[in-house]
């Protein structure tokens, strides 16, 4: 039997008092009474729900009558799990499948116009719900010629001209996404307000060209490094903001040639970075010549070659990898010298691109960039030393692949729906595999907690999804 509840916040004596006085405010149509709620005088109905299968992400729409407009008072779990409610024509609910909803349950609360009373209800039937592990869009849009603009505003409104590097915040209450546009600006994506808006722009820090970025221990600090276009140690390289400014505020860290990628080593508590030639490991040390922080030459990446390669720490601190040259480099911290030492190519062959699944030098990379590590909770109940399987964005082969700790390279997501032109980039979201796309992959960052995947992309102008379940 189908169960629906009505609850009074008001003492039953003024219940009658009350609804008597909202009828009659209707009748002399009180501008100052709400109408977007349900209307207290009249039944809620509840008919039916479609589909009644489906997995994340997936639209759902609740049918009846006296449901409201206001979407504000019209609350939808299934589940267990908070529906997103994006609309309401008042014999219709529109909302969204949230991840996770695996009892099925669906209930829905609306509140009446003046919140004095709302209405409480669960459907018979359940929902089925569908484990799905797919690609979705999280904001950023183009114009009918594919143009894209940097627009702040809600996900519906905002635009992206690249959305490249990414970092993850998770250090407060609330979780934000912040964005490097190259040449332009940093974006900061607010997750729960569902908000984009500029944090910082090239002129105001004083920037060339933004790179990556990094948190310090405690997340109070962001490192920027600056591609500055310079062979000498005039320009600043990177700076660091500060949360206690909102991040508003570039002040310089160091001043060195031009880089690419910077990581803060958790063990020693350093800052890391690369350059352009042989694109050489630095790390940031205190000169008492200067007063102030430089950077200084750990270990060459390349030989014989300068070019750029970014960087990707471990959460053990035991060692990185680096990206460049179209193979993917290990270089393990030494605890006794406290230093890293020379890399080795731990997946790929030295420049030679192609796309080949495989194991070590076997596997091959077309541009890959940048990267974030995942806890396996498999290898965990095995007991294994390294627990972190390694996901990077191959930027030209237009998908994101997967590193096991002994080397193995998949691919993990993109180059799907097959079709007869050959194309294997684009925007589509869906399977992982049969039908997703990207274009031009660039930051990849990865939510623990909501098991989620926020991907940068710089041709699709996008902030892409990759819900894991």
């Amino acid at each position: 039997m189908k169960k629906e509840q009505m609850k009074r916040k008001t003492p039953h004596w003024a219940s009658v008092f009350l609804l008597c006085l909202i009828a009659f405010s209707y009748s002399c149509k009180d501008d100052t009474v709400s109408t977007g709620g349900y209307d207290p005088s009249k039944p809620v109905v509840f008919r039916d729900f479609s589909p009644e299968e489906g997995s994340i992400r997936t639209k759902f729409y609740i049918y009846g009558e006296n449901f409201g407009t206001d979407i504000s008072k019209i609350h939808v779990s299934i589940g267990g799990q908070v529906a997103y409610t994006i609309g309401s024509s008042g014999t219709e609910i529109y909302c969204m499948v949230p991840r996770r909803a695996f009892d099925g349950v669906v209930k829905v609360s609306i509140e009446s116009a003046d919140g004095s009373s709302e209405v409480n209800y669960e459907f018979e039937k359940r929902f089925s719900y569908v484990s799905k592990t797919s690609v979705g869009t999280l904001c950023g849009k183009v114009d009918e010629q594919g143009n894209a603009a940097n627009i702040d505003g809600t996900f519906d409104e905002a635009g992206f001209v690249s959305a490249e590097w990414m970092l993850l915040d998770t250090f407060g209450v609330e979780k934000y996404l912040y964005v490097s546009h190259p040449g332009s600006c940093i974006r900061k994506i607010d997750l729960a307000k569902e908000e984009v808006s500029t944090m910082i722009t090239n002129g105001q820090g004083a920037f060339k060209s933004m790179q990556y970025m990094t948190f310090d221990m405690k997340g109070d600090t962001i490192f920027v490094i600056d591609d500055n276009g310079e062979n000498n140690k005039e320009r600043m390289a990177i700076s660091f903001l500060l949360r206690s400014e909102n991040f508003r505020k570039a002040q310089p860290y160091i001043y060195d040639r031009c880089g690419y990628s910077v990581y803060y080593h958790p063990l020693n508590e350093c800052l890391y970075y690369n350059t352009w030639w042989k694109s050489a490991l630095q790390k940031a040390v205190y000169d008492p010549s200067i007063k102030g922080m430089a950077g200084q030459e750990v270990i060459p990446v390349y030989e014989g070659r300068d070019d750029r390669s970014y960087i990707s720490g471990h959460p053990s601190g035991k060692f990185m990898y680096i990206l460049g040259a179209q193979c993917v480099f290990k270089s393990k911290f030494n605890t006794t010298t406290k230093e890293f030492q020379t890399p080795i190519i731990f997946a790929g062959r030295f420049n030679e691109w192609g796309y080949v699944d495989g194991q070590g030098e076997q596997a091959r990379f077309d541009t890959p960039v940048q990267g974030t590590f995942v806890k396996n909770e498999d290898y965990v109940r095995e007991g294994k030393e390294d627990v972190y399987d390694f996901y990077l964005c191959d930027r030209n082969n237009h998908c994101i692949r997967k590193i096991t700790p002994e080397g193995f390279v998949s691919t993990f997501a993109g180059r799907g729906s097959t079709s007869s032109d050959g194309q294997i980039q684009g925007h589509i979201d869906g399977d992982l595999r049969k039908e997703a796309r990207f274009n031009q992959p660039m930051g990849i960052v990865y939510d623990e907690e909501t098991r989620t995947f926020y991907i940068g992309e710089r041709d699709n102008h996008r902030i892409r999804t990759i819900t894991v379940e």
